[in-house]
Order: C-alpha cells, then sequence, then structure tokens
C-alpha cells in the first residue's frame, strides 16, 4: 500500500524554502481573495517558525 504525505505537511515543508514561499506569496497576492492571503500569510509564518503573538489579557 502506497502512503501519501498530508498536503499541509508537504506545503509547510516546501515554504521552508524562501524563494517557494516568495513565489507562493506573490501568486496568492495576484489572484487570491482575502481568505486565501490570510491562510497564504500563515503558513508561511508556521513554515518559518514564527510563532503568533500571544493575546492580550482581558
Amino acid at each position: 500500500m502506497v502512503t501519501t504525505e498530508p498536503f499541509e505537511d508537504f506545503l509547510l515543508v516546501r515554504l521552508r524554502d524562501p524563494e517557494v514561499a516568495a513565489q507562493y506569496l506573490k501568486q496568492v497576492l495576484t489572484d487570491g481573495d482575502d481568505a486565501e492571503k490570510e491562510r497564504a500569510l500563515r503558513n508561511i509564518a508556521q513554515a518559518q517558525g514564527v510563532t503568533p503573538p500571544a493575546k492580550e489579557a482581558a
């Protein structure tokens, strides 16, 4: 049986390469809607090891 890697894992590995991340972002900024742009930025940040900012305490 052939096993496959989940797409998100594959994408995050590829986005570690700055050139791939730049092309991905360029494409999404050109053709994507706001939700796609937000998702692309989140994916790139995650792949590069950037952690989200802490939420403010109420």
